[in-house]
Formats: structure tokens, C-alpha cells, sequence
């Protein structure tokens, strides 16, 4: 394995053999019928692990039991009656779809509907329902305990060498300026780490701060980092004599240093504070300060304020603040839905492309009597993408992976007629389909993979001409699809995330104003600065295929007034209520 990712290798070879023993306890326990059921849900726990989901494990372990059962139960009944059936198909994949669609990451629905379609393609009698159900129930337990075991700490490792970073290259930027090598894409590049960190500490606090001290602290290292990041870009642009600005830099990048103590642990307070305090002394008697001294002080004052509170000390003022300021419950499910519906939302166009595409490829299937017309509708699911140029990209290595996974399913199988061999080039396969990083090799990998399962229990060579027809047959169909049903680019997507991103900062204002005079929703608040961030991410990403420079200045005037709101936020937090209480 030189040649190989050691590493990645030996994650691959763990994932290989996790999905291959899923495989065989669902064959033992629950029957062929339930096989790839195993083989997708398995896969979810693997996909699953690439996002830490332990900061609501118990409400999400509960959500998933909950869409397992009722997909379970709607891919029984749907295929009994195909008229009836394409309205149950049309209305659960749209709501699984719409529900789960999120505009900053791949959705949670993406298994679930796999799942789904599987079931429908293999379905299975009223006796043998309930041995189903209790096969997908069976499959939140291994979700449940992977999210333990591997992200269990994952939030405090990530966020601490994102700040670590972060650091780093504020310091960079301080010797690049005392130098004159200074650039502004310094500091954008240190914006845009900090944005990330803010979109990590928004996907792991799906509750309320107020139970989530850690977060909370992250949150107020982030703020922190943000502004001396924005004061530090005013200073490389300020006239001031230039010894003057080098040694307040040189100061400053104590109090930075500052930041990497608290952010390992709270034994360095002592040192913190004589740090901050002879900072303060030293710039607070300055007559005519320039506007970033002054911040300094202020951001250091309310940096003292928030690391002396004791532990046992902070609990109760942090309940004193959400109930003071009226904290209301999260964000409700049903006001995202409300907003996103509307043939512009890319949540709204993207469910109903996939639930009308995939519910009358079915109907069609059912109609025909097509054997095997699961593949078609796989295919259709795979390769509809949000974005209307990733669906043509994804349609074209779908099918050049399809037809080399074919070939070799031909040269493999027609040597291979026991079944243990079978399962090894499983597990061969399966380790190469976590190893490549290319779609077309996953698909090659997954067309293998798919046949080899059902080869178990089916003859192969019919299933694998029948599957290269009908993933062609899927891909125009899907095709055709995508590019007449409310077509959506990534111009639109631009467009839609400009208009959210407006609106989004008003209701930023709006909420604190209202926490300002003590009767806002703090949690809200937080959440709302949090997502956009979110917002701010996902349009620059997409702007790097647009290339719209126009819109990188107009992110980059508003990521500094959000921090300009971030920070009058934290000194809200501490001044109003903490203060008091030290």
C-alpha cells in the first residue's frame, strides 16, 4: 500500500468492514429482503459520522426512529395501488425532501429516501412488515453509538484548532504589517476562518446557548478574534507614526496570545488578567486615542469580565439572562418551511423536482411492469443535484462509472458462484468506494457493490444488462427533468442567498434593538448572527464558480458590520448582566 493514503486506507478497510458486517447480521436476522436496506443505513452511519450530531443526539436518534417507521410504513403501501401509490411517493419524498433540505450542507434526507426507494423496489408482505421495521429501527442504534464513540469530542478538537489557527495567522498578519509585507488577503483569509468557525459552533448548538456553556465560550473566542481581526485592518490602513503602531501591535499580540490560554483551560487566568490590566493602564491614559485603542480597551475590559466569572457562578447568570431577557423557544421548523415556500427557494424547487421526478418514474415502473426499474429511479435520485449544471456533470460520470462497474461486475461474477467469495469482493469493493475521492470511481465501486447484493439472491447477468439500460434510461430521464421543471442554477442560487442574507441582517437589527432595551430573544439573537455566517459561506462558495467580484466586496462590507453587531451583543451580555454579578 505504498502507493496508498495510509490513513485514509485504514479508514476506508474500518468503513469496508463495518458495511460488510451490517450486511451479513441483516441477512441473519432479517432476511435477503432487508439486505441493501443494511447496506444504505449502514452507509448512513458512515455518512453521519461527517457531521457531529451529539449536541442533540436524543432528539435526532428520536426524528430518525420516528421517518424510519413512517417510510417504512408508506413504502409498503404504495406499491399495493400505483394510482394511490403516486401520491403517497409524491407527498413523502417532497416532505422528507423539504423538511431536511438545507441550503448549507448536504441534507439528512439523502439515506433516509435511499432507504426508501429500495424498500419500494423490494417490498415485502404484511407478515413480513414488522421483521422490516424492526430492520430499519435496528439501523438508529449503530448511528447512535458511532456519534459517541467518534464524535464524541469532535466540536471541542475542531474548534480549538480552528482558533489555534486562527491565532497563528492574526500574528502573521501583525509581523506582515510591522514589516510593510502586509496584504489585504491576509485578513479576508482570517475572516473567512473565523466565519468557519462560527458555522461549526451554529451546526453543533442546535439548542438553545443556554444550555450550551462550551459553545457559549467559543461563540465569545470567535467574537473576540473577529474584532481584533477588523481593528488590526484598520490599523494597517491608519496613519499613525509607524513606531507608535509597532508597538501597540507588539502589545496586542500579548493580548492575543491572551485568547490561546483561555481557549485551553481556565488555569491561566492569573496570568490573563495582570496581561489585560497592564495593557489597559498603558493605553487608557492616552490623550486623543485613535478609534482602535480605544476598542482594544473596551474588547479586553469585556474579555477580563467574561473569563473571572467562576463556573458555578456563570450558570446562574446565564439563567438570569435568558430569563430575563425573554428567551421563546428555537426556531420553529414551521417558520423556515413558511419562508421556503415559494417557487424561488431553492428547498422548495429542488423537492418538488426530486418527488415529481422519482413518484412517476415509479408510477411508470409500476405501469410497465418493468423488472428491475429500481435502477431507473436510483439513478433519477443520484443524479438530481440543487444546481441544474451539477446535474448534467453528475449524469455524465454516473454513466461512465456505471458502464466500467458493469464490466468488472461481468469479469468478476462470471468466475465467482459461491456466496463467501461474493462477500469478500464486497468488502473489496466497498473499501475502494470509500478510498476514491472521484464520483465516477465511487459509482464504478456502487454499480459492483449494488449487483453483487442482489446477485445473492437474483441471476446476474440479466440484472446487470437491465441495470447499464436503465441508468441510461434514468439519466434522460432525469435530464429532461432537470432542465424543463423549474429549472435552478447557480446564478439563481446567488441571487436567492442575496436576497436571505438582506433580509437576515435586518432581522439581526431588528432583534437587537429589541435585546438592547431588554426585551429581545437573546437566543435568537445568537442564532440569527450564526446563520449568517452560514449564508456568507455558501455565497462565497458559490461565487467562486460565478466569479462575481462584486458581490465578494459587498460580503466583505457586511461581514464587518455583523461584527460590529457581534460585538455590541457581547458587551450587551456582559455589561447588563454579568458585571453586576462578578
Amino acid at each position: 500500500m505504498d502507493f496508498m493514503d495510509k490513513q485514509k486506507a485504514k479508514q476506508s478497510l474500518m468503513k469496508a468492514l463495518f458495511i460488510v458486517s451490517m450486511q451479513i447480521i441483516y441477512v441473519k436476522l432479517f432476511g435477503y429482503k432487508n439486505i441493501l436496506v443494511g447496506m444504505i443505513m449502514g452507509m448512513g452511519t458512515v455518512s453521519f459520522l461527517m457531521r457531529d450530531l451529539t449536541g442533540n443526539l436524543v432528539y435526532r436518534g428520536i426524528t430518525f426512529l420516528i421517518l424510519n417507521i413512517i417510510l417504512g410504513i408508506f413504502s409498503f403501501l404504495s406499491p399495493i395501488n400505483m394510482w394511490i401509490g403516486f401520491f403517497i411517493n409524491f407527498l413523502t419524498i417532497f416532505l422528507t425532501t423539504y423538511v431536511y433540505m438545507n441550503d448549507f450542507r448536504s441534507p439528512t434526507s439523502y439515506i433516509f429516501l435511499m432507504s426508501y426507494i429500495f424498500m419500494w423496489a423490494i417490498p415485502v408482505s404484511l407478515k413480513e412488515l414488522p421483521a422490516r421495521l424492526v430492520a430499519l429501527n435496528f439501523s438508529i442504534v449503530p448511528i447512535i453509538l458511532a456519534q459517541l464513540i467518534f464524535n464524541k469530542h469532535r466540536f471541542e478538537n475542531d474548534s480549538k484548532k480552528i482558533i489555534e489557527e486562527i491565532i497563528i495567522d492574526i500574528n502573521k498578519q501583525i509581523d506582515d504589517i510591522t514589516n510593510n509585507t502586509f496584504e489585504i488577503s491576509e485578513n479576508l483569509k482570517i475572516n473567512k476562518k473565523i466565519r468557519n468557525l462560527l458555522v461549526l459552533i451554529s451546526e453543533k448548538s442546535s439548542n438553545k446557548f443556554q444550555n450550551s456553556k462550551y459553545e457559549m465560550k467559543q461563540f465569545n473566542i470567535a467574537v473576540y478574534l473577529d474584532r481584533i481581526n477588523l481593528i488590526i485592518g484598520h490599523v494597517a490602513k491608519n496613519k499613525k507614526d509607524k513606531k507608535f503602531k509597532d508597538e501597540y501591535l507588539s502589545d496586542i499580540k500579548v493580548q492575543i496570545n491572551n485568547i490561546s490560554l483561555y481557549n485551553e483551560d481556565y488555569s491561566y487566568i492569573e496570568t490573563i488578567n495582570k496581561n489585560i490590566d497592564e495593557f489597559i493602564k498603558k493605553y487608557e491614559s492616552i490623550s486623543d486615542k485613535p478609534i482602535f485603542i480605544s476598542d482594544s480597551i473596551h474588547l479586553l475590559k469585556v474579555l477580563k469580565i467574561n473569563i473571572n466569572n467562576k463556573e458555578e457562578c456563570k450558570e446562574r447568570n446565564i439563567y438570569k439572562i435568558y430569563k430575563t431577557v425573554n428567551v421563546a423557544h428555537k426556531f420553529e421548523l414551521i417558520i423556515s418551511m413558511k419562508e421556503n415556500f415559494n417557487l424561488n427557494s431553492l428547498k422548495m424547487i429542488y423537492s418538488l423536482k426530486l418527488a415529481l421526478s422519482i413518484s412517476l418514474a415509479m408510477f411508470l415502473i409500476q405501469f410497465l411492469n418493468i423488472p428491475y426499474g429500481r435502477w431507473i429511479v436510483i439513478t433519477i435520485y443520484v443524479i438530481m443535484q440543487p444546481y441544474e449544471e451539477d446535474t448534467v456533470i453528475k449524469a455524465k460520470k454516473r454513466l461512465k462509472g456505471t458502464f466500467i462497474g458493469v464490466i468488472l461486475f461481468f469479469s468478476i461474477f462470471s468466475l465467482i458462484h459461491d456466496t463467501i467469495p461474493k462477500m469478500i469482493v464486497l468488502f473489496i469493493a466497498f473499501f475502494y468506494y470509500f478510498y476514491f475521492k472521484e464520483y465516477d470511481k465511487k459509482v464504478m465501486c456502487m454499480t459492483t457493490i449494488s449487483l453483487s447484493s442482489v446477485s445473492l439472491v437474483h441471476y446476474i447477468n440479466i440484472i446487470s444488462i437491465g441495470r447499464l439500460m436503465f441508468i441510461a434510461i434514468g439519466v434522460g430521464f432525469g435530464l429532461l427533468i432537470n432542465k424543463y421543471f423549474l429549472p435552478y442554477n447557480i446564478t439563481d442560487s446567488i441571487e436567492e442567498l442575496k436576497l436571505k442574507y438582506k433580509n437576515n441582517e435586518r432581522k439581526i437589527q431588528k432583534e437587537l434593538d429589541k435585546v438592547l432595551k431588554g426585551k429581545g430573544n437573546l437566543d435568537k439573537l445568537i442564532k440569527l448572527t450564526l446563520e449568517e455566517s452560514q449564508i456568507e459561506n455558501k455565497l462565497i462558495a458559490n461565487n467562486s464558480r460565478a466569479k462575481d467580484e462584486e458581490l465578494e466586496k459587498i460580503i466583505y462590507k457586511h461581514s464587518i458590520m455583523m461584527s460590529d453587531a457581534r460585538f455590541l451583543l457581547l458587551r450587551f451580555y456582559h455589561e447588563k448582566y454579568i458585571l453586576d454579578n462578578v
